[in-house]
């Protein structure tokens, strides 16, 4: 197999040769069927010291292949950062005062709407108050109890009318064509402990019901009122995990976790 490529100037052969092709493809097929027994053993042994022996072989060489590439690659990151770096940064100051002065802009906009519904509110009560008193001042002013009766139910209808205040309408704040704002979010653990109690809660509140066979083991108040995030929050540490394996082996008292033993066959 044979193939020549340039990279950013850098010219990459990707020749397999076919001793090592060919190596690699006997390696696909097992000298001795298993289980072992006490004859095929010691010829598995061997296969596997010779095989793990063709294995890094054939992993220099593709290194090797590869180190132009990734050299290539780390001079074009290196670049590409050099030159965007501080372009970026002024990128970022500049969305920051836009954003900042859009938020300000939709911010006075929309105070400026409220104090305007407000004044609006206040100017249609001062005038349905003063039609309500000008219908009592002419119930008031009428002679005839008929008339009169007639003008005060008018005034208590208009006085219990729902109040339909006048349109506010305002000019926007003029922006440019053409620029948006996506609002993105993201989660900040600020408390990991809070985080803990409230993914572990109902797993308190499931197990204290399991077992509640007297009613001094019901689930007490606290717990029930406690906030609660699902588990799927929480995600184990791993590396602390695993060191914690090698330091207990066989006895990790850690709840929930448990050693897991893998056994892997070293030639020499």
């Amino acid at each position: 197999m044979k193939a020549t490529k340039r990279v950013t100037g850098v010219r990459i052969s990707t020749t397999v040769a076919p001793a090592i092709a060919a190596a690699a493809h006997k390696l696909t097929a097992p000298p001795v069927e298993g289980p072992l027994t006490a004859a095929s053993y010691p010829v598995a042994v061997e296969w596997l010291r010779r095989a793990k022996a063709k294995i890094a072989d054939v992993e220099t060489f593709f290194a090797d292949l590869k180190r132009p590439l990734n050299d290539a690659r780390a001079t074009i990151l290196s670049k590409e950062h050099e030159t965007l770096d501080a372009p970026k940064a002024v990128v970022a100051r500049v969305t920051g005062w836009i954003a900042a002065y859009r938020e300000a802009a939709a911010r006075a906009q929309r105070l400026a709407e409220e104090e305007a519904r407000r004044q609006a509110d206040e100017q249609a009560a001062a005038e349905r108050a003063a039609q309500v008193a000008a219908l009592q001042r002419a119930a008031a002013a009428q002679p005839s109890p008929g008339a009169r009766e007639a003008l005060t139910a008018q005034a208590s209808a208009l006085e219990a009318a729902p109040l339909v205040p006048p349109a506010v309408t305002l000019g926007t704040t003029t922006l440019a064509d053409g620029v948006s704002t996506r609002t993105t979010y993201a989660a900040e653990v600020y408390d990991f402990e809070q985080l803990v109690m409230a993914c572990a809660a109902p797993l308190f509140r499931k197990r204290l019901r399991q077992g509640a066979a007297a009613e001094e083991q019901a689930v007490p108040g606290w717990l029930l009122d406690w906030p609660t995030a699902g588990i799927e929050c929480l995600q184990p540490n791993l590396p602390v995990l695993n060191a914690l394996a090698v330091q207990c082996r066989d006895e990790l008292p850690t709840p929930g976790v448990r050693s897991v033993r893998k056994t892997s066959v070293v030639v020499r």
